[in-house]
C-alpha cells in the first residue's frame, strides 16, 4: 500500500458548474503510482462507498456538471498494483456562479 498521504489538495472553481482539482504525489509510495481515485460528494455524511469516483493518471481532473451554489466534499487517494493508498482528508468547495474560489487543504505526514 502507498504509506503517505497526498500532500496538497487544492480545488480551483473555474465556471458556474466546474472545478479544476489537484494534488501532490506521495512523499514515499510502495512501487509506481498507476493513478488517482478522486472521489466527490453533496453528501459527506454517505459512506465514501457511495460517493463519485473518477479515476485519473494525472495530479488534477476538472470536474464538470457540477451544481452551482452546491457544496461539493473532495477526497483523493493514490493507488498502485499494491493496492489503494490512504483517503485524503475532504476538501469542501462551493461551486459560486460568477466567483473564482480556490480552497487548499494541506496534509501533514
Amino acid at each position: 500500500h502507498l504509506e503517505h498521504l497526498l500532500k496538497v489538495l487544492q480545488a480551483n472553481v473555474d465556471s458556474p458548474d466546474s472545478v479544476l482539482v489537484t494534488w501532490r504525489p506521495p512523499i514515499e509510495s510502495n512501487g509506481r503510482i498507476t493513478g488517482y481515485k478522486l472521489y466527490y460528494t453533496t453528501r459527506p455524511e454517505d459512506s465514501l462507498n457511495s460517493w463519485l469516483i473518477t479515476r485519473t493518471i494525472h495530479e488534477k481532473y476538472h470536474l464538470t456538471k457540477l451544481v452551482p451554489n452546491a457544496t461539493y466534499y473532495l477526497k483523493v487517494n493514490a493507488f498502485n498494483a499494491a493496492g489503494d493508498g490512504p483517503v485524503s482528508e475532504q476538501l469542501p468547495i462551493v461551486i459560486t456562479p460568477g466567483e473564482s474560489e480556490c480552497d487548499f487543504l494541506l496534509i501533514e505526514d
